[in-house]
């Protein structure tokens, strides 16, 4: 019995000593409090090797060295919470090694790399799991906020919010004696203190009115309204001319009628300051606000001047948005847009970065840091109006409604189809022999565009190149619409002869494209000679375009009739311009 006793006894001892000890909690540096102070729930942060970065960081800070730059022995271990996945414990215990640096050096300044291991310690814990509202956001928060007030010094261009802080002091109820209770906070001055106290009414009051702030899109772009849409009576209130140009319209002030005049594709409106009764194309229309002036800015309704304007507006509470999208359900049930969007397809694509999925070229709303179009603008930046303006008004001297509607009409009939037609006439009217005594003669570009322009006549008969006018038309009244000079059903209603036409004469988007393209050939005088136009100039692209965008470049168009827009023809929109003129 005694013998087996032993045994048992040195069996517990030995497993005893096989147990490793348990690992001591991490203590704090010794230049924080223990409420100020937190250890991260199963995180390895404090064991191996990051630990003893932690360490050694913690010596060099509490012997007086001022925080490692590049070149010193701890700077590696210094940037170790830079790193992409390092945990929020170990960024936590940066920061706070940060700030006794900021302390040894005695500089405000200092505190910048601290402030900022804070606030990646925020995000990580973040995404670690934890919430905004539990105690140890709230220690995060409290030092991220400490690090802020020191580091808005006087002498930089930084403010610290004394409503910020009042409203976490309220939220996570720490008290502002233990804010301040910290060596860090003596770097602020009194005046620093003094400043922010006096600034906090005004600081409640803008908070006040950012309840009643909202935002405003175009087709899902943010449109800057210089801060000051909000709303009012139930109504989102805008600056008029921030959605207003952005559509395309031209905004003005009748200073006798003392009325915003808004003129967009036909279309005029005319909204007097304080009055509830507004004109649309001279006919009275009630709304239920009225315009006012705010600082100096003609405030009006974005719900009238979208629907007016055939849009539709959309209010999104989450995020206080008056979402503005084109209302399409107004053009009925076409099919114009898919005729568009292939026929205008090259140039659609190569001015917007190879999108084909936008009507108007670009989206409207969008605004451009570098300019578009090739030429310094004195505003410094360029809008998708103004560039679908430049590009009618460059390109074709095109400058308003009527001169748009005007020259699509007539390109559709008479282009430069025309003029290849003549040509082709021309050769094909002379002898062989006059035709050899021509060659014989020609030098320059006329040697090369004279076989040229026979080949094609013979290569595609009294077609010619259609589609070289036909695909411009396109690209124009998606201009012209991004412009404000058409809305959405009128240049639908405008393409649709060319629609018409170029269902009649092909059968297939891959022989329309290559018609287009001999087109483009021939109009800019390239010396392709027989070379496959699939190969040449814009041929690849247009290649790599269908063969990337099937939906688009649909063969089954051809074969369906063409649904028009009702009530809206080329023909009619051509009569009121001239009947205006």
């Amino acid at each position: 019995m005694k013998r087996t006793f032993s045994w048992m006894l040195t069996l517990v001892m030995a497993l005893t000593l096989c147990v490793p000890a348990l690992a001591a909690a991490p203590e704090r540096p010794g230049w924080v409090k223990d409420w100020e102070y937190t250890v991260f729930e199963a995180d390895d942060v404090y064991t191996g090797e990051t630990w003893q970065i932690v360490e050694r960081l913690r010596s060099d800070a509490a012997a007086g060295n001022l925080q490692p730059k590049k070149g010193d022995d701890r700077y590696e271990d210094w940037l170790a919470g830079e790193k992409t996945g390092a945990p929020a414990a170990l960024r936590f215990e940066l920061g706070l090694i940060g700030v006794q640096y900021t302390l040894n050096a005695g500089k405000r300044t200092a505190v910048a790399q601290a402030r900022r291991y804070f606030g990646l310690a925020q995000d990580t814990y973040l995404d670690e799991g934890g919430t905004r509202d539990d105690a140890t956001y709230n220690l995060l928060t409290l030092w991220y906020l400490r690090a802020g007030m020191v580091e808005c010094s006087p002498d930089t261009n930084q403010t610290f919010s004394g409503l910020v802080l009042e409203e976490f002091l309220d939220r996570s109820g720490y008290t502002m004696e233990q804010f301040r209770d910290c060596p860090l906070m003596d770097l602020v001055t009194e005046a620093d203190w003094a400043t922010i106290q006096e600034n906090l009414p005004a600081e409640r009051a803008e908070a006040e009115l950012a309840k009643t702030r909202a935002k405003v899109t175009l087709d899902g772009n943010r449109i800057d309204t210089e801060n000051l849409a909000r709303v009012v009576n139930g109504r989102t209130m805008i600056p008029v001319r921030c959605l207003a140009e952005q559509m395309g319209a031209d905004v003005s002030y009748d200073s006798t009628l003392k009325a915003a005049r808004i003129v967009r594709a036909g279309v005029e409106i005319i909204m007097p300051i304080g009055s509830k009764t507004c004109t649309v194309n001279g006919e009275p229309f009630q709304m239920d606000v009225a315009p006012y002036i705010e600082n100096g800015r003609t405030m009006i309704p974005a719900r009238y001047v979208s629907e007016l304007f055939g849009q539709n507006i959309q209010w999104i509470s989450d995020t206080r948005t008056a979402a503005v999208t084109e209302n399409k359900a107004l053009a009925g049930d076409t099919n114009l847009e898919q005729w568009a969007m292939a026929m205008g397809a090259y140039l659609g694509a190569a001015n917007n970065g190879g999108n084909l999925t936008v009507f108007g070229g670009k989206g409207r709303g969008q605004s451009y840091s570098k300019d578009v179009i090739g030429q310094p603008m004195a505003m410094g930046t360029v809008y998708t109006y103004e560039w679908a303006r430049y590009m009618l008004e460059d390109g074709w001297s095109i400058h308003d409604r009527a001169e748009l509607i005007q020259t699509v009409c007539a390109m559709t009939v008479a282009g430069h189809n025309a003029s290849f037609l003549h040509d082709v006439d021309m050769i094909s009217s002379m002898t062989d022999a006059q035709y050899r005594a021509l060659l014989s003669q020609a030098t320059g570009m006329d040697a090369y565009m004279f076989p040229y322009t026979k080949a094609l006549g013979e290569k595609w008969g009294e077609r010619g190149i259609l589609c070289w006018d036909l695909f411009r038309m396109s690209n124009l009244v998606q201009w012209g619409y991004a412009a404000g000079y058409l809305t959405y059903p009128e240049a639908l209603a405008l393409l649709e002869p060319a629609a018409a036409a170029l269902r009649e004469n092909f059968s297939s988007w891959e022989e329309a494209c290559e018609n287009y393209l001999d087109g483009y050939n021939w109009w800019a005088r390239e010396d392709v000679g027989s070379k496959d136009p699939w190969t040449v100039t814009r041929g690849p692209y247009l290649k790599n375009l269908m063969e990337k965008n099937p939906a688009v470049f649909d063969d089954t168009l051809f074969s369906a009739p063409i649904k028009g827009v009702d009530g809206i023809s080329a023909e009619t929109l051509l009569a009121s311009v001239q009947a205006a003129a």
